[in-house]
């Protein structure tokens, strides 16, 4: 991906021609949660739509921007060290946070991460691509836009 290329890393991905699935993994080390905010870093709801932004362009097949909003709701916080993740059962598995407060790296690989789903892709007569997104992990939906994004 491009401007948030270390914010987020895509470990899978899935499309077919009227949607597409990306899987993320954020980088809980990322400077920006430092700052958003310290001791208690969330994802800050700009990054959101930039994450969104920079998955909509890869699926597309080229770079966009964001040309208007016409819905979000933020409905739950996303956080960078998920505490949690989905076993081999199906079932919640709950992971010891390191002495940092934080998942050991070998646990992290087996979190799932966030998913995020585009649908609704339409493309106007203007080249106007709108879609809805969706961001989510197996238990909760933090996010849920309708956006319009421009060739950039």
């Amino acid at each position: 991906m491009t401007c948030l290329s270390s914010f987020y890393t895509v470990v899978s991905s899935h499309s077919d021609s009227e949607s597409a699935t990306y899987s993320i993994r954020l980088n809980p080390d990322h400077f920006i949660f430092a700052a958003h905010f310290p001791g208690n870093p969330i994802v800050p709801g700009v990054c959101q739509v930039g994450i969104v932004e920079e998955l909509a362009s890869d699926y597309i097949g080229h770079r966009l921007q964001t040309a208007s909003i016409g819905n979000i709701k933020y409905m739950n916080i996303i956080t960078p060290q998920p505490s949690s993740h989905i076993g081999e059962s199906g079932q919640m598995v709950n992971v010891p946070l390191g002495p940092s407060g934080r998942l050991p790296q070998q646990e992290c690989s087996m979190f799932n991460g966030i998913e995020v789903t585009l649908s609704r892709i339409t493309r106007g007569d203007d080249g106007i691509i709108s879609l809805q997104a969706v961001m989510r992990n197996a238990t909760t939906t933090f996010t849920k836009m309708s956006i319009k994004l421009a060739r950039k």
